[in-house]
């Protein structure tokens, strides 16, 4: 795995990961399938950003899936329902620990049952089978999968009922300008 020290990160379909680390220059490890990314940036900042930059706020996205799910803590976010980013927190967004993990990416997450292991109590795979010891259960982890899932698909409803009233609504232009072409050719 290739590493790279940016001094900020554009999140995107490859994001994997983001996690915080304790260091004098960079406040993020960003995990790609093929790159290891230090950032000079936090976790919780890169998730606003990239809010922003895909056209909404951190706190619009939030209040959107409460409104639709019910979630009020460790809140699912999306970050691009087109481009299908989602993402979840391990603890409260604003927690110097929390991780965000990339719902996409996700191919397995089970419990460390070692005596010995205190610190770490479950390991994440992703599908380019790169895996990450976590501190929270795997319980804790398979729930936030699960929310987020629910929040793809309340998501994924609602975009396509808005379409298809949006369609019912073109419809009759569309037949218009269809027929107004078809007399139009056929009457010169």
């Amino acid at each position: 795995m290739e590493e790279k020290f940016l001094s900020d990160y554009s999140i995107c379909e490859r994001t994997m990961m983001i996690k915080p680390i304790d260091h004098p220059d960079f406040y993020s490890i960003v995990f790609e399938p093929n790159h290891k990314i230090y950032v000079k940036k936090p976790p919780f900042e890169m998730i606003q950003q990239a809010c922003i930059d895909n056209g909404e706020t951190y706190n619009n996205n939030r209040q959107t899936v409460i409104y639709h799910t019910g979630y009020k803590q460790k809140v699912p976010i999306h970050i691009s329902i087109s481009r299908k980013i989602y993402t979840f927190p391990t603890h409260s967004p604003k927690h110097i620990d929390c991780e965000w993990i990339f719902y996409r990416h996700v191919k397995n997450i089970q419990p460390i049952l070692s005596s010995e292991n205190t610190l770490y109590n479950s390991m994440i795979t992703f599908k380019n089978n790169l895996t990450q010891k976590l501190r929270e259960s795997d319980f804790t982890l398979k729930r936030q999968m699960n929310r987020t899932s629910t929040c793809i698909l309340k998501l994924s409803e609602t975009v396509q009922i808005r379409e298809q009233q949006d369609y019912s609504y073109k419809l009759p232009l569309l037949i218009k300008e269809a027929m107004n072409n078809y007399f139009k050719k056929y009457s010169e």
